[in-house]
């Protein structure tokens, strides 16, 4: 046996599952503050609960290396072993639930900002009124997070933007999305029905971070053209690019769902680009090749309805 092996033995009796699952997300984050969000937890309980295992476990499993907490050799040891402990009790509750009762489980849904901020509220409401009893978990991050989560066992599924991931990944399409320019509600081309990129290119833009699926599919659709932007700003959610856009720091791109709410909010004026094809599909994803509990086929079964798909 190995002594990583042997320590997590000698701790099985002393140490729960909360403190394993702080320990993982502080590692994965690299942040005691971003991994007490994540948990909806103080940053004080994350930080004695790491004290807590760390006295458990008589060694240093954390250093700060660039302002990052990274894992000692001894922590890189306990990250792994608790992700595999973690992903069985999981597995075991799921197994459990399945056997009382078909309809009842938990799923853990990794979510990007852009779907989080649009259509999941009805997709949970949907789902909830017809499997009551599955209990939905959902973290929310951008699309290099899900992929992370998905690699790692985190999450049961992922709702993101297409295209997404590598190879070794089930895609469920369940809705279409499509992104309009957003602008100051006093820009000169704010009362357009639409307009061209050429006459939005010469503004100032304000985009989403670098790694979000928005991002993404503005590069990928503009080509040797997204150089040339003059980029004020990269956000990381809706709610921060509408303020820049408001305060007439550049101009934007924006999910339909989520412009025409603050259009008619009147804080700006959502346009469509008619020479640039911006939608996209919407997409629940999962690992092939892996078990998946009666819950999450039947959270996947959902989004493949034809009634919630023509509702998006």
């Amino acid at each position: 046996m190995s002594r990583s092996d042997q320590v997590l033995s000698s701790l099985a009796s002393s140490i729960n599952c909360a403190l394993l699952q702080t320990f993982v997300r502080v590692v994965e984050t690299g942040n005691i503050s971003a991994a007490a969000r994540s948990l909806f937890l103080a940053q004080s309980a994350v930080s004695a609960q790491l004290a807590t295992l760390t006295r458990a476990v008589g060694v240093t499993l954390l250093e700060r290396v660039h302002g990052r907490w990274e894992p000692t050799a001894a922590g890189r040891a306990v990250y792994e072993r608790a992700l595999e402990l973690l992903r069985l009790v999981d597995t075991l509750e799921r197994e459990v639930q399945d056997r009382i009762d078909d309809v009842a489980g938990h799923v853990v849904i990794g979510s990007t900002r852009t779907i989080t901020d649009t259509v999941l509220p009805r997709i949970v409401a949907s789902f909830r009124e017809q499997f009551p009893k599955i209990r939905l978990e959902v973290l929310t991050g951008n699309r290099r997070d899900a992929e992370m989560w998905l690699a790692s066992d985190r999450i049961d599924a992922a709702l993101v933007a297409l295209p997404f991931g590598k190879k070794g990944l089930a895609i469920h399409r369940f809705g279409i999305d499509r992104l309009l320019a957003i602008l100051p509600a006093t820009h000169e081309l704010a009362d357009r029905e639409d307009i061209s990129f050429a006459e939005l290119a010469s503004d100032p833009f304000v985009l989403f971070e670098d790694g979000s699926g928005t991002r993404s599919l503005i590069e990928e659709r503009l080509g040797t053209r997204f150089p040339e932007l003059d980029i004020a700003l990269s956000l990381n959610s809706n709610d921060a690019i509408v303020g820049a856009v408001e305060a007439g720091l550049g101009v934007s791109f924006m999910p339909e769902v989520s412009a025409r709410r603050w259009e008619r909010i009147g804080s700006i004026r959502a346009v469509p680009v008619r020479d640039l094809e911006l939608t996209r599909e919407l997409a629940v994803v999962v690992r092939e090749g892996v078990a998946h509990s009666n819950a999450t086929e039947k959270f996947i079964d959902h989004l493949g309805a034809a009634a919630l798909v023509n509702s998006l």
